[in-house]
C-alpha cells in the first residue's frame, strides 16, 4: 500500500506530538525568580510556589517579625549578602520536601554569601528543620547574646568558615542541634571562641546529638569560654576532623557529658583545658585517632571526673590527664576510670601526671589496656590517697603494665588485676618519701619481661604495706623490694620466675630468675606462709639487716638450699649476698594452689631422610598438668622459632646430623624446665642411573630363506589449527559467510523499502532467505577449521534472521 502525502503528514504529526510529550517541561516553581531586597517588618511566609527567592542585598527580620519558609522552597543569596534575624526565622522543611538555602547559581563556591546572623537585644530565634545550607561564609552567626539556634535534620556544607559561630560577650544563648550534618567546612563545626577583646562568658545547656561532623578543617565543636556548663555532646559521628572532635577551654567546666560518640580518622577526640572541673563525664565513646584521644589538662579542684566504657584504638596516648596548678597548695582530685578498652597506642594507654599534693580519690577499675608502646597505665602524682587500682587487665605493653610513682602513697590498694606479658615490670610502685597502709592483693602477675612486682620507697615509716594472695609467675624476676620499708608478704605463689621464651628486661644488680629480691637498703621485710619454688633462686638479699622468711614452702620438704645453713635442702636456693635470712622454720606442703611446669615432647618424621626431603617436627605430644600449652619454641639446626603452632615442616640441603630442641610455654607463661630433643639424619640422595642399552642379537636365518627388509615407520604430523589462530580455510570461510549474510541483509532492507513505497521488488524473498542460509551454513562449517567462535556467530546470525523476518511480516501485515 503506497504511502501517500496525507499519510506521511499524519505520521510526522504523531511523531512530533510524541516528542513534545516526552520532552521535559520546566520544573514547578522554577519558572520565575522572586527578588528580595527589603527588610521584613511583619510576619512573612516564603513558599515553594514563589521560589526561588533571591536575596540581593542585606535583609533584616525585625524583632517582632517571623519569617517562615515552607517546605520545598529554595532561597538564594547574592554575593556577600547576610540575613540578619532580630526576631524569628523558621524554615520548616520535611524529609520529602526539604528547604534549600544556598548561593545564587553563578556563585557555587564556599564563602559566596555571608551568613544567617542573630542580632538585636530581644530573643532571636533561628529554627531550621530538614534544610540544606551551603556555600556561605558561616552558616549561622550568633551576635545576639539572647539567641536560640535549633537544628533538626539540617545539612551544612561547603562553608568557608564555621557552621555555627557564637560571638557574644554575655547572655544566655541556647544551641540545640540534632540529627544534622556539618561537612566540608574550612573552619569549625560549632564554635564559641573568646578573644581578648570579646570574651564569651558562658556556654550553657548546649545539646548536640546524633549529628555528623565530617571533613572539618578545625575542631568539630570548640568552646573557649569563661564557663561551660550543662553541655551535652551525645551520639555524634566525627570523621576527618583536622583538629579535636571536641575542644573545651574554660575557666570552669560543670555538668558536661561527652557520651556515645564515634570519632575516626581525626587528630584527637576530646581536649579539655580548665582550672576547675566538676561532673565531667566521658562515657561510651568509640575512638580511633592519630594523636592523643582524650587529652585533659587541669589546674585546680577536680570533682567527679569520670571516664567510663570508652573504646580507644590507635593513636599516641589513649587517655592523658595532667594536673598542673598555677600556684602551690592542696587540691581535691576525684577521678574514676572504669570499664575502658585502650589498645595500640604508640605511647601510653592511660597516663596521669600531677606535680603537687592532692587530696585524691582515684579509681581505676575493670579496664583493658593492651598492646601499647610504653606503659599500660602510668600514674605519676604528688600523692596517692585512697587510690584503688582493681580488676584491670594490663597486657602486652612495651614497658610496665602499671607504674605508680608519687611522693607519698597512703591508703591505696592494687587488687585483682591481671598484669602479664609486658616489656618491663608488671607493677612498679614507688613512693619517693612515705608509703603507708598500701596493699597489693589477689593479682596475677605473669610472664613480664622484668619484675612481676617492684616496690620501693624513700623514707622509713611506722606504717607498712602488705603483699597477699598474689600469683607471681614466669617473670624475669618475681618480687623486688627496695628502700627503708616495712613490708609483709603472705600467701603468695612466687613460682617459676624464669624466662626462656622471650626477651627480658634485666636489672643491673641481679641476674634473672629470682623469686624474691630484697635489696638497696630494705629493712624489716617479712615473708611468711608463701610458696616460693621453681625459680632459679628463691630468695636473694643484699641488705644490712635480716629478712624473716619463716614458714614458707620452698618446693621440697627439706626446705631451701643454702650453702652453709641448709646444704641438704632440695628446694629453691636462698642466696645472701649481704645481710641475713631467717628461714629455718619451713613448711612441708604448699600454701596455695599447686602450679606445674609443662612438659615438652618432640618427634621428627622421618628421622632419616635424603637431602631436600621434607621432615615434620611435631610438638603435639607436649602437655601441661594444670592448663594448656600455648607457645612452642623450636630450635632446629641452631635456628629458633617461637610459634603458637605445634608443628614445623623443614628440609635440609646438606648431608649431616641436625639437632632439634623444643621448649614449651603454658597459658600462665610458665616454661618447661628442660628442652625435649631429637635429631634428623640427612643422607646423600642416591645418584640417578641411566638404563643399560639393550643389545639385540643378529637374527639368524635358515639358508635359502629371504631376510625380511626392516620396515621404517615415518611419523606423519597432521597440521592442527591453534585455538585463536585459525588456518587459512577457517578465515576464508568466516569472511565468505559474512559476504552472503551481509548481501541478504542489504537485499532484505531494500525489499522492505520497496514494499512500503509500492515499488516492484528487485529480489524475491526466497532468494534473500537462501543467501542468509548459505552465510549461516558457511559459518557453521568454518568451526571445523577455524576457531569455535564461528559457531557462536552462526547461532547469533540464525536467531537474528528469524527475528528480522518475523518483524518484517508484522510490519507488512499491519501497515
Amino acid at each position: 500500500m503506497p504511502v501517500t502525502a496525507p499519510r506521511m503528514l499524519a505520521l510526522l504529526v504523531v511523531v512530533g506530538a510524541i516528542a513534545l510529550v516526552a520532552a521535559p517541561g520546566p520544573a514547578a516553581g522554577q519558572s520565575t525568580v522572586t527578588f528580595v531586597d527589603s527588610n521584613i517588618s511583619a510576619d512573612t511566609t516564603w513558599s515553594a510556589a514563589e521560589s526561588p527567592y533571591r536575596v540581593v542585598s542585606n535583609v533584616s527580620v525585625a524583632p517582632d517579625a517571623t519569617l517562615t519558609i515552607e517546605p520545598g522552597t529554595t532561597v538564594e543569596f547574592a554575593e556577600g549578602v547576610t540575613l540578619d534575624v532580630a526576631g524569628s526565622l523558621r524554615a520548616n522543611g520535611t524529609s520529602e520536601s526539604p528547604i534549600t538555602i544556598t548561593a545564587s547559581r553563578a556563585l557555587s563556591t564556599p564563602g559566596a554569601w555571608g551568613s544567617i546572623r542573630t542580632t538585636g537585644t530581644d530573643t532571636a530565634t533561628v529554627s531550621l528543620t530538614h534544610t540544606e545550607l551551603s556555600y556561605a561564609t558561616t552558616g549561622v552567626t550568633v551576635s545576639n547574646s539572647d539567641s536560640m539556634v535549633q537544628f533538626l535534620n539540617v545539612s551544612l556544607n561547603q562553608l568557608a568558615k564555621s557552621g555555627i559561630d557564637v560571638k557574644t560577650a554575655a547572655g544566655d544563648t541556647t544551641i540545640d542541634v540534632r540529627e544534622s550534618r556539618f561537612q566540608d567546612l574550612d573552619g569549625t563545626g560549632i564554635a564559641a571562641a573568646r578573644t581578648d577583646i570579646l570574651p564569651v562568658e558562658t556556654a550553657s545547656d548546649w545539646d548536640i546529638r546524633d549529628t555528623t561532623f565530617e571533613a572539618v578543617a578545625e575542631a568539630g565543636i570548640y568552646l573557649d569560654t569563661r564557663r561551660t556548663t550543662g553541655l551535652t555532646v551525645r551520639g555524634n559521628h566525627f570523621e576527618g576532623i583536622d583538629g579535636p572532635a571536641v575542644r573545651i577551654a574554660a575557666d570552669r567546666v560543670r555538668a558536661t557529658s561527652i557520651r556515645s560518640n564515634r570519632v575516626v580518622t581525626s587528630d584527637q577526640a576530646l581536649v579539655v583545658e580548665t582550672a576547675d572541673a566538676s561532673s565531667l563525664s566521658v562515657v561510651k565513646n568509640e575512638i580511633e585517632v592519630t594523636g592523643t584521644a582524650l587529652d585533659i589538662a587541669l589546674e585546680g579542684n577536680v570533682h567527679a571526673l569520670e571516664f567510663h566504657n570508652n573504646r580507644i584504638e590507635g593513636g599516641q596516648t589513649g587517655l592523658s590527664i595532667t594536673h598542673d596548678p598555677r600556684s602551690g597548695g592542696y587540691f581535691s582530685f576525684d577521678l574514676s576510670v572504669t570499664d575502658n578498652e585502650i589498645r595500640n597506642q604508640s605511647r601510653t594507654g592511660f597516663g596521669l601526671r600531677t606535680s603537687l599534693f592532692s587530696d585524691s580519690e582515684i579509681g581505676v577499675r575493670n579496664n583493658t589496656v593492651a598492646d601499647n608502646g610504653r606503659d599500660g597505665v602510668s600514674l605519676s602524682v604528688g600523692g596517692f590517697r585512697n587510690a584503688v587500682i582493681a580488676d584491670n587487665r594490663l597486657t602486652d605493653n612495651g614497658r610496665n603494665g602499671l607504674s605508680m610513682i608519687a611522693r607519698h602513697v597512703r591508703n591505696s590498694r592494687i587488687e585483682r588485676n591481671v598484669i602479664r606479658e609486658n616489656g618491663a615490670a608488671g607493677v612498679e610502685l614507688t613512693a619517693r618519701q612515705v608509703m603507708e597502709r598500701v596493699s597489693v592483693t589477689g593479682n596475677e602477675l605473669l610472664d613480664n619481661a622484668g619484675e612481676g612486682l617492684a616496690i620501693s620507697n624513700g623514707e622509713p615509716t611506722d606504717s607498712n604495706y602488705t603483699v597477699t594472695d598474689n600469683v607471681v609467675a614466669a617473670n624475669a624476676y618475681g618480687i623486688a623490694l627496695a628502700g627503708p620499708q616495712t613490708g609483709q608478704l603472705t600467701k603468695n605463689a612466687v613460682v617459676y620466675n624464669t624466662v626462656t621464651i622471650g626477651e627480658t628486661d634485666d636489672r643491673s644488680d641481679a641476674d634473672t630468675g629470682i623469686g624474691v629480691l630484697v635489696t638497696a637498703g630494705a629493712t624489716d621485710i617479712e615473708l611468711a606462709t608463701n610458696d616460693i619454688y621453681g625459680n632459679r633462686v628463691g630468695l636473694q638479699t643484699d641488705i644490712n639487716g635480716t629478712v624473716s622468711a619463716v614458714t614458707n614452702y620452698w618446693g621440697a620438704e627439706s626446705g631451701p638450699y643454702h650453702r652453709s645453713i641448709n646444704p641438704e635442702g632440695a628446694g629453691n636456693a636462698v642466696l645472701t649476698t649481704q645481710g641475713w635470712v631467717d628461714f629455718v622454720e619451713v613448711r612441708a606442703e604448699r600454701v596455695t594452689e599447686a602450679y606445674f611446669r609443662p612438659t615438652a615432647t618432640v618427634t621428627v618424621d622421618p628421622q632419616t631422610v635424603n637431602e631436600a626431603q621434607p621432615v615434620t617436627v611435631s610438638a603435639a605430644g607436649s602437655s601441661d598438668p594444670d592448663g594448656e600449652v600455648r607457645n612452642y619454641r623450636f630450635t632446629i639446626a641452631g635456628q629458633s622459632t617461637v610459634t603458637h603452632q605445634a608443628g614445623q615442616t623443614v628440609s635440609f640441603e646438606d648431608v649431616g646430623t641436625y639437632p632439634v630442641a623444643l621448649w614449651v610455654e603454658d597459658d600462665m607463661g610458665i616454661e618447661s624446665s628442660d628442652p625435649a630433643t631429637a635429631s634428623v639424619q640427612v643422607l646423600a640422595a642416591p645418584e640417578t642411573t641411566t638404563a643399560p642399552e639393550t643389545t639385540i642379537a643378529p637374527e639368524t636365518t635358515t639358508p635359502g630363506t629371504k631376510t625380511p627388509r626392516p620396515t621404517t615407520e615415518i611419523p606423519v604430523t597432521i597440521p592442527q589449527p591453534v585455538d585463536g589462530d585459525p588456518g587459512l580455510v577457517g578465515w576464508f570461510g568466516g569472511l565468505l559467510g559474512a559476504v552472503f549474510f551481509g548481501t541478504a541483509l542489504v537485499f532484505g532492507g531494500r525489499g522492505m523499502y520497496q514494499t512500503f513505497t509500492g515499488l516492484p521488488l528487485t529480489v524475491r524473498g526466497r532468494r534473500i532467505h537462501a543467501l542468509a542460509g548459505i552465510g549461516v551454513a558457511i559459518w557453521a562449517v568454518s568451526t571445523i577449521f577455524g576457531p569455535p567462535v564461528f559457531g557462536l556467530v552462526a547461532g547469533i546470525g540464525l536467531g537474528a534472521w528469524i527475528g528480522l523476518t518475523g518483524l518484517a511480516y508484522l510490519l507488512v501485515r499491519f501497515r
